[in-house]
Order: structure tokens, then C-alpha cells, then sequence
């Protein structure tokens, strides 16, 4: 079925005059179809990715946005123009909290920072963080009160905190953690609004909502830096990708700025922790809707030692565990939307790309595809079984991006996710409390709207799941 499809396309694209431009909506007059969005981001991706197939156009706020649909316009955007595009411009707005760092940085800065964070980020360096990892995991779930249900998307918010301030700051937070989360839940408000076009166009206007993002800003700003200074002045430094980090920008220069160290630690902090949060959230509540799979998983977690570095290196070991991360992943992609704007006019799959066009697609979308993943919309982590991951091109399964600019931690987030769900299943059965889906919150990320409460049990048996 694909396969003819995909024949379709390349013929339709061979017939195409290259100044044609994709079919869309029409929108009103200089908005566009801005408050569609508005009302509701992922309806409006899914109706410009579902109904208009294998590229959608629609012009909004003064910008040109071309929604790719299908594997080959993807990968023609989004790796076969990787070098001739930039970050969108509404997405340029997080620059005020993350300044210049990895997610914002374009051109050589951002080459020889990808670089620098990529060597830290090596496997043998993840290998090393395994037993910090698996630590934090015991203490933080060892002070789990569950006489009552629990909100279990800030409990996860509490525990990737945790793990990220040890591995990635080399810092004990636990002290801090209710202004780090205030900070981050403000600048994640400010940043739903924002990433919109016409949010983007009013960002900078004194409203009460930017005042809490900015006060939340400095409160980062200042934890940032007082780890760094207190990083480098220390005769001996906790282990941590600061210090990494760190001596990388030092060989490589001699010296370094500490600006530079601040952006990429906040980017790598404040994506890791709720990325991963998120993903476990929903991990969670998806195994405790489906309880068979809860006990087939806990049962494949027995006896298992994480920080065995074996469980790492063979993809036969925990294979359900692996299968819940990727239909999770699947179902839940944290980076719901990407956008890259064209720096100058091009093509795409035989349509005309003008220079400022902003080439956006969605993983949320993009995995429900029903010719790659039948029944898209159900949680089946069996269909991972007999090798899936490797069959599908990049442009099918996305989930931490794609290109050149695929996340650089994926193998940390990845380990971090074994190490954590284990740990979780292993001590607790999880059950639902209510069926219905949690409503979501698009942003850069896509949080639930409301707690996440599920009901825990200390897992004495299986059979208590």
C-alpha cells in the first residue's frame, strides 16, 4: 500500500510545474488560518498533514508554511535541506532563556557546539551515568507515599529533576526543586503562547504573563551559573557533564565562555528533564490502561541489575521495556511539531520553495499513519517485535527529530528511560482511576492539561497490579 503510493507521488511530483505551489486552505485576510491553530494545534497540524498529501500550504501572519505529509517530503526537508534552512522564526523566540545554545545556535557556532556536547554524550560517557542514574532512582522512589493516588506526572517531573541534576549539573537540587519547577512551568506557559505566529509578533509586549517569564529566566540564570562557578573553583568537582563540558571547550580553545556553557547546559537541562518526564507519564498511564501488558512487563523486570552495561549493548535484553518506550514515544512524541525556514528559494518533491517558507511537520502525526503503523491511534508495543525500529526509514518514525539536528542526548534519554521504568515496575503496580485519555497542553513539548493521577501499589506480587 505505501509503495503504490509513494509511486503516485513521485509520478504526480514528474508532471509538476516546480513554480506550482501545494494545495491549502484559505484563510482570512494576513491571519491565515492563525486562530485555527490558536484554538487547537495538533487538530489544525493533523488536518493540514492528514488532508493534504505530500505537501499543504497555507499562508498565516505575514509567513509561508508548507506542511510535509509523507516519509519522502520529511527526509527531502528535513535532511536534504538540512543545510539550507534555520530554526523557524517563531521557535528564534526561546532565545531569550535558552540564549545561544545547541537548540537556537545555526551555521559553525552550531557545528562546533554539536561537536563538543555530541563527544559528551558518547556511549561509554551514558555507560558511566548508569549508576547515578539507578541511584537517584532508589532514593527518590523509596520516599513514595502511596496511601493515596498520585499525581504521577509531577512525580515524574520530581525524579527526571533529580537523575538530570546529578548527571547533568553534578548537583544535589533536592532543596531547590519547587523553584526549579515554578521556573520551568512559567517559561513553559510563556512558550505555548510564543511558538505561535502571531504570539511570536507579540512576545515582547510588557504583559503580566512575560514579566513571570522573565523573573522565571533569572531564576535559572542564577542557578546555572553558581554550579558553573562552583564546578570550576572545586579542587575536585562531582563527575557531571558540566565538568565535561567544560574541559571540552577548553581543549578546544584554551578557554571558553561561561555564557556559551550556561546556554548548552540550560538546553540540555530543561529538554532532558521534561522530555523524559513526559515520555514515563505516559508510559505510565498507558500500562496501567492496560494492565496485561503492566504484568508482562513487571515480570521481564525481575532480577534485572540496570546497571548492567550488557542490557545496553545487546537489544535482546528487556525487549518489552524497549517496546513500551517506542510505542510510547509513538503515541506521545514530546516534540510534537518541527519547523525549518528556508534561507533561499529551492524546490521540494517538484513544488516551488520560496526563500522564508517555513517547512513544518508533525511526529505526532506522522506516527499514525495507518499504511506504516496499523490501528495508529492503539497502544500495541508488541507491533516493535521482529525488528520494526530498523525497517522504517527516518522520515516514518521520529521521535527525537531528524537530520542533522536529531537530539544529541537521545542515548542518555534512552538509558535514562530503561533505567526509570524498571526501577518504577519492579516497586509498583500502577492503576487508572479514571479511562478517559489526559487532555493536552501543545507547546514546544505536549504535557497534559491536568494531573495525571494514578493509583499505586507496592508491587508484592504481580497479581496486586
Amino acid at each position: 500500500m505505501w509503495a503504490e503510493s509513494h509511486l503516485r507521488e513521485v509520478t504526480s511530483m514528474q508532471q509538476r510545474e516546480p513554480t506550482e505551489r501545494p494545495p491549502g486552505p484559505r484563510g482570512l485576510p494576513w491571519l491565515g488560518k492563525a486562530l485555527s491553530y490558536a484554538r487547537d494545534p495538533v487538530a489544525f497540524a493533523g488536518s493540514m498533514i492528514n488532508g493534504h498529501k505530500p505537501i499543504g500550504h497555507i499562508r498565516s501572519c505575514g509567513w509561508s508554511f508548507y506542511f510535509l505529509s509523507t516519509p519522502d517530503a520529511v527526509e527531502e526537508g528535513f535532511i536534504g535541506k538540512a543545510r539550507k534552512s534555520i530554526k523557524a522564526p517563531f521557535l528564534r523566540g526561546i532565545d531569550e532563556v535558552l540564549g545561544a545554545g545547541l537548540l537556537v545556535a545555526e551555521g559553525d557556532a552550531w557545528r562546533k557546539q554539536r561537536k563538543l556536547v555530541q563527544h559528551a554524550f558518547m556511549p561509554e560517557q551514558v555507560l558511566s551515568w548508569l549508576p547515578v542514574m539507578s541511584r537517584r532512582c532508589d532514593v527518590v522512589l523509596e520516599g513514595w507515599d502511596v496511601t493515596a493516588p498520585i499525581a504521577i506526572d509531577q512525580a515524574m517531573m520530581s525524579l527526571t529533576l533529580d537523575i538530570m541534576s546529578h548527571s547533568i549539573l553534578g548537583a544535589d537540587l533536592r532543596l531547590a526543586h519547587g523553584s526549579i519547577k515554578d521556573a520551568v512551568d512559567e517559561i513553559a506557559k510563556f512558550f505555548e503562547f510564543v511558538v505561535t505566529p502571531h504570539g511570536f509578533l507579540l512576545r515582547k509586549f510588557p504583559t503580566p504573563a512575560r514579566s513571570r517569564f522573565l523573573r522565571s529566566a533569572r531564576v535559572l540564570d542564577e542557578l546555572i551559573y553558581r554550579l558553573i562557578e562552583a564546578s570550576l573553583t572545586a579542587a575536585e568537582p562531582q563527575p557531571s557533564l558540566l565538568t565535561r563540558l567544560a574541559h571540552a571547550w577548553r581543549d578546544a580553545d584554551g578557554d571558553f565562555e561561561r555564557k556559551l556553557l550556561r546556554d548548552d547546559l540550560l538546553t540540555i537541562f530543561l529538554a532532558g528533564h521534561e522530555t523524559t518526564a513526559l515520555t514515563l507519564t505516559y508510559a505510565l498511564n498507558l500500562l496501567a490502561q492496560h494492565p496485561e501488558i503492566q504484568v508482562r512487563a513487571a515480570a521481564e523486570t525481575a532480577g534485572v541489575d540496570v546497571v548492567d552495561y550488557a542490557l545496553f549493548s545487546d537489544a535482546a535484553k528487556l525487549p518489552l521495556v524497549r517496546a513500551i518506550i517506542r510505542e510510547t514515544l509513538r503515541l506521545y512524541p514530546p516534540a510534537w511539531i518541527f519547523a525549518r525556514e528556508i534561507t533561499g528559494d529551492d524546490t521540494l518533491l517538484g513544488y516551488s520553495l520560496p526563500k522564508g517558507s517555513v517547512i513544518v511537520t508533525s511526529p505526532w502525526w506522522i506516527h499514525r499513519q495507518q499504511e506504516v503503523f496499523p490501528e495508529p491511534d492503539s497502544f500495541k508495543p508488541d507491533r516493535w517485535s521482529g525488528g520494526l525500529v530498523e525497517r522504517l526509514s527516518p522520515g516514518t518514525y521520529l521521535p527525537f527529530g531528524i537530520g542533522p539536528r536529531r537530539c544529541v542526548g537521545q542515548l542518555f534519554a534512552e538509558a535514562e528511560l530503561v533505567v526509570a521504568l524498571v526501577g518504577l515496575l519492579k516497586r509498583f503496580g500502577f492503576q487508572k482511576t479514571t479511562d478517559a485519555l489526559p487532555r493536552l497542553q501543545p507547546a514546544i513539548t505536549i504535557r497534559p492539561r491536568h494531573p495525571v493521577l494514578l493509583r499505586v501499589v507496592r508491587n508484592d506480587g504481580l497479581n496486586r497490579i
